[in-house]
């Protein structure tokens, strides 16, 4: 049987983006220009511990214990320009207390401000992701060289070797890599 599936540029771009937000691992809100919220995904759910359908039609102000000037989307939105990694702590309605990285851009139809966006990394998490990746690099590190001969191991007799020898001991006391070039 044939379906007909819908090409890419006859989706709507909303219903994409909403579907994209939804499925979006970090949290997502969208606001209209007066700061109510309009929409809210589940990872800015998980991450407040608020239930999504409680807070859509009420004031960011509202849910989060944060004035107008401490908001990054209500910046985004007064600025008319996007508001980049911004860290900020806030509060919940609930006593949930989150840090987060934010980042809020101002949404535009026909070059009037409507509303923003706003995309919410939970600090906590980000930097748990980045000490497990820590660990692994480090479980993953060969093995330490093998420990230089002693200098008594390596015989030698005439003055140049023996001044390579004394330049190559006073290398090793600093941190600068070294490279050794010659005939064998």
């Amino acid at each position: 049987m044939f379906i007909k599936r819908p090409r890419l540029h006859e989706i709507n771009a909303s219903q994409f983006l909403l579907c994209l937000f939804e499925h979006y691992h970090e949290g997502v809100l969208i606001t209209d220009k007066d700061g109510i919220l309009v929409y809210y995904n589940q990872a800015q759910s998980r991450l407040d511990g608020l239930d999504g359908r409680e807070v859509l039609g009420r004031a960011l102000t509202e849910i989060y214990h944060l004035d107008e000037s401490d908001c990054t989307t209500m910046r985004a939105i007064r600025l008319a320009r996007p508001v980049i990694n911004r860290p900020q702590v806030y509060k919940a309605v609930n006593g949930n207390l989150v840090n987060s990285i934010t980042s809020a851009y101002p949404l535009f139809d026909n070059n009037v401000l409507v509303g923003a966006v706003c995309i919410v990394l939970d600090y906590s998490s980000l930097m748990k992701n980045l000490s497990l990746s820590q660990a692994k690099a480090r479980e993953q590190r060969l093995p330490p060289p093998a420990p230089a001969p002693p200098r008594e191991a390596l015989v030698y007799r005439n003055e140049a070797m023996k001044a390579a020898m004394d330049m190559a001991r006073r290398a090793a006391a600093t941190p600068s890599s070294v490279m050794l070039i010659g005939e064998t």
